[in-house]
């Protein structure tokens, strides 16, 4: 499917592709699949099967030595940190800011800059509870913040540790308002462990897990996707996955992710240029480039595997499944717990309501009502 004239010449002049390359349509990237049946139909897919011996001829070194420092990654037992964003939307000083650099961009859109994006409904103390009861494992907890704490957060739990924009951001890529800017600081964050989980704050734990669900027997980070194709605002995203690796994009669990610090860092280094519009991007918009490429990029050099966290099984979704998505608009969404997830994420949005953002601390209450050692 080719793209328009003008939307090639975007992408082309900001990943310095070829005049008059077509972007593939968005398909499916097999990660492992369910029966011999499926590997037979997409087996001329170019696709990362866990295991499986993976060549492309336009693939490059993208570092000089990848496996180097990955001797202490391969160690059975290691600690596995925790990174959260969190925004207190309604600070007035935060605002001030935030107003500031609004009347700067013309034509934000609203899913940008909108209340959705930066409403604090205390997903992050649910969440931590969460932590809390079902992954006590945890290590150490890392919040980025923009020159704010949550009131209730105990700040002088050994586990805690606040982390302000400015250290871990350029000082000229600030103000910033754009988690999508925001994750290319997070291997930056001084003593955080090689071994990593990035989350928003409206993601939780919904069962007891273990380190092993989020890292191999090898300590490689599982990358989960969903069955279906990404949306057109990770297009720019999905241009340089192809670009660079050959490879249809496929859309991310959009849940509590894990890393290794070292390939995050080297595959920033690699795609430093790309990630540079990205970095100065006060708001987010559909030309950043999104984290995903981190996880593609650990699972070139065979450093992470990949799992699908809806698999159809003759149509039909079995439970248990790895994690599910909730949109706070879409009440329905709530009949996905019948899965039985670890894992779920209630994503707000522009279009959602107040009503509705009640609604769902509410559940969240109800669901983690104790209190945990992370508050005051």
């Amino acid at each position: 499917m080719a793209v328009s004239g003008a939307r090639r010449n975007n992408y082309g002049e900001l990943f310095g592709a070829r005049q008059g390359k077509q972007v593939p349509r968005i398909a499916e990237l097999c990660v492992e699949p369910a029966d011999a049946a499926l590997r037979q139909k997409d087996r001329k897919a170019t696709s990362f099967y866990p295991g499986r011996e993976y060549h492309h001829a336009r693939l490059r070194p993208l570092v000089t030595n990848p496996h180097e420092s990955m001797a202490k990654v391969m160690e059975k037992d290691f600690d596995v940190d925790l990174v959260y964003l969190w925004v207190d939307g309604s600070d007035p000083q935060w605002l001030e800011k935030k107003n500031a650099e609004t009347v700067k961009i013309a034509g934000l859109e609203p899913y940008a800059a909108g209340k959705g994006r930066f409403a604090d409904n205390d997903e992050l103390k649910y969440s931590l509870r969460s932590v809390e009861k079902y992954a006590p494992w945890i290590n150490r907890i890392f919040i980025i913040t923009d020159e704010q704490i949550p009131k209730w957060l105990n700040t002088k739990h050994p586990k805690i540790k606040i982390i302000d924009h400015i250290e871990i951001m350029p000082a000229k890529a600030l103000p910033c308002f754009n988690s999508m800017a925001l994750e290319t600081g997070i291997p930056n964050i001084k003593d955080l462990s090689e071994h990593f989980l990035y989350a928003n704050d409206d993601m939780f734990f919904a069962d007891h897990t273990e380190k092993a669900f989020f890292f191999d027997e090898q300590g490689m980070p599982i990358v989960r996707f969903k069955t279906r194709a990404p949306g057109k605002r990770d297009r720019a995203t999905q241009y340089l996955i192809f670009q660079k690796y050959g490879l249809k994009a496929k859309t991310f669990h959009h849940n509590i992710d894990a890393y290794l610090k070292t390939d995050y860092l080297n595959c920033l280094k690699a795609f430093e240029k790309e990630f540079e519009h990205t970095v100065m991007s006060k708001f987010r918009n559909d030309s950043n480039i999104s984290r995903i490429l981190v996880s593609y990029y650990m699972l070139d050099l065979k450093h992470a595997r990949s799992k699908i966290v809806n698999p159809l099984f003759a149509g039909i979704i079995k439970s248990p499944i790895d994690s599910v998505h909730i949109r706070i608009k879409t009440p329905s969404d709530i009949k996905k717990f019948k899965y039985k997830p670890k894992l779920f994420c209630l994503n707000d949005c522009h279009k959602a309501t107040d009503a509705q953002r009640q609604k769902a601390k509410e559940f969240l209450k109800t669901m983690f009502a104790e209190k945990s050692g992370f508050e005051v």
